[in-house]
């Protein structure tokens, strides 16, 4: 026969549970956060994991490692596992290193090379303008060949879908590239570099100033989390309802920090820092060397070429013997050249009939 305990027994023993249920949480209590570890609400979590961070609570290295897979928690799942310490946080923090670091860049750099897409990126050859030089006459992209010497030349690109104008030409490289490029040089007369770097100052000067803007904003959320943080530690533990009321202050300040942090990662990434004064003068002065450098590659005088031409444009031209080439600068400024046709040292060069 079963002997059921009075039922003194058990009304004490109800009065307990719900007594432990009621009592407010220990805040130096890692088990206090630990429990709202697995809580739906991001914002819950990330506290959670910062608390375990601050008391450097051991106990809690597997659930906070178990976090590093969570997209919204996984930075301060890791700064948390590198503040607890000991040597099973390592194995989790080597297996969770993120290995698409820089995915968004190199998806970027994917799209930048997608000719099928329409992108034109610079290549090793020796053709300047490939990628930037459209017919004039159809409007479509002119192609780059290599003839079997070597020889870069810029056919137009209708040819091959049949699609070609009566003025659409193909023309050697060397025409476009020796006109284009003096042309270039022309531009970066001593007068343009001063009011390049006058402009770069201006620009710097900027950058700094939304830089600071949002560094300051950082310092003040810190300061605004700080002070809620402070009062909800001092707050007695009885008072339940003046706990929860400074908890979710500090939730509150926490969240604004956590918007002051992103903003000023977003500044610093879309502001990078720019080279001190001093060496862009030496760079604009030495820019004829660094042209002619024979460390300078092909793609990096093509580079160089496409941070002041937009595009290039080679114009119809009646005259078999010269060319109309049209340039189109960055600044939204154009210019019209009219150069010579160059002739191959090995085109046959026929006699007139008597």
């Amino acid at each position: 026969m079963n002997r059921r305990p009075p039922p003194t027994l058990l009304l004490a023993a109800a009065i307990l549970l719900c007594a432990a249920a009621c009592k407010p949480s220990d805040p130096k209590n890692p088990q206090t956060w630990m429990g709202r570890l697995a809580d739906p609400d991001a914002k819950v979590r990330t506290r959670a994991v910062q608390e375990l961070s601050k008391l450097r609570a051991r106990e809690a290295g597997p659930q906070v490692a178990a976090l590093l897979t969570d997209p919204l928690v996984k930075e301060e799942a890791a700064g948390a596992l590198g503040a607890i310490g000991g040597p099973e946080s390592v194995q989790p923090l080597l297996d969770a290193i993120d290995t698409t670091v820089g995915a968004g860049s190199d998806a970027a750099a994917r799209a930048a090379n997608r000719t099928n897409a329409g992108a034109r990126p610079p290549r090793e050859g020796s053709a300047l303008c490939q990628g930037i030089i459209c017919c004039g006459s159809c409007g479509k992209p002119m192609r780059t060949n290599y003839h079997s010497d070597a020889r870069p030349a810029y056919e137009c690109s209708a040819r091959a879908d049949r699609l070609t104008t009566p003025t659409c030409r193909s023309i050697a490289a060397s025409t476009v590239d020796s006109a284009v490029a003096e042309r270039l040089w022309e531009a970066l007369n001593p007068n343009e570099i001063a009011l390049a770097l006058a402009a770069a100052d201006e620009v710097a000067d900027r950058h700094q100033r939304v830089g600071r803007a949002a560094e300051l904003a950082v310092d003040r959320a810190h300061y605004e989390a700080d002070r809620a943080e402070r009062a909800f530690h001092a707050v007695e533990p009885d008072n339940r309802l003046v706990a929860s009321t400074l908890e979710t202050r500090w939730e509150t300040k926490l969240a604004a920090l956590a918007e002051a942090e992103q903003a000023l990662d977003a500044a610093r990434d879309t502001l990078p820092p720019l080279p001190g004064r001093s060496e862009l003068e030496k760079l604009a002065a030495d820019l004829p060397g660094l042209w002619q450098a024979p460390t300078t590659s092909n793609k990096d005088r093509k580079r160089l070429l496409r941070t002041l031409i937009a595009d290039v444009t080679l114009l119809p031209e009646p005259d078999r013997g010269a060319a109309r080439i049209g340039i189109r600068w960055r600044t939204g400024a154009s210019d019209e050249l009219r150069v010579p046709r160059s002739v191959h040292r090995g085109t046959a060069v026929r006699s007139p009939s008597p």
